[in-house]
């Protein structure tokens, strides 16, 4: 990555050259965990795009009514949680953040990570198989913790960078 990413090892880079679609790095690291047991969810990225550009975000697939398959997602948007830098390596506490569900209805419709865990009891992460976004595979590359860029939030192409992703 640019500069010296924060965890002085390298970054995962994204280039969005077309501005659409959705580009994501999914793992299973969190597969089965439940969503009252995540303790630290953090991640640094670095934009070198526009002022109107969303860095990367994170999105949960979560089985909430425990029947051991997807039924909803939670995104961490970086725009819904504080001002976002240009040209310069940010980290982002998730866990103490704001939390959208389903995709991004802005700041004010985002809440705490404990208010989903209050709204759905006991729910899991949980990787895709509906070959939905992504999903389908059964391979790591599936599981229920995303990392992604485009969509529906404000990018108008150029480079992202996630690191220290932990």
């Amino acid at each position: 990555g640019p500069a010296t990413p924060p965890a002085g090892i390298g970054s995962l880079h994204f280039t969005n050259p077309l501005s659409t679609g959705v580009q994501q790095y999914r793992t299973s690291l969190l597969d089965g965990t439940k969503l009252a047991d995540l303790r630290a969810l953090q991640f640094s990225t670095f934009v070198t795009g526009g002022i109107d550009e969303q860095p990367g975000y994170l999105k949960l697939d979560l089985d909430t009514d425990h029947n051991g398959s997807y039924d909803r997602s939670l995104f961490y948007y970086p725009a819904n949680n504080g001002p976002v830098e240009r040209g310069a390596w940010q980290t982002w506490d998730a866990t103490a953040g704001k939390w959208s569900i389903d995709g991004d209805s802005g700041p004010d419709e985002a809440y705490s990570l404990a208010h989903w865990i209050a709204e759905f009891d006991g729910a899991k992460v949980i990787g895709r198989t509906d070959g939905v976004n992504g999903g389908g595979c059964g391979l790591p590359e599936c599981g229920g913790l995303a990392f992604q860029i485009g969509g529906s939030t404000a990018n108008s192409g150029g480079d992202y960078y996630l690191d220290r992703l932990l």
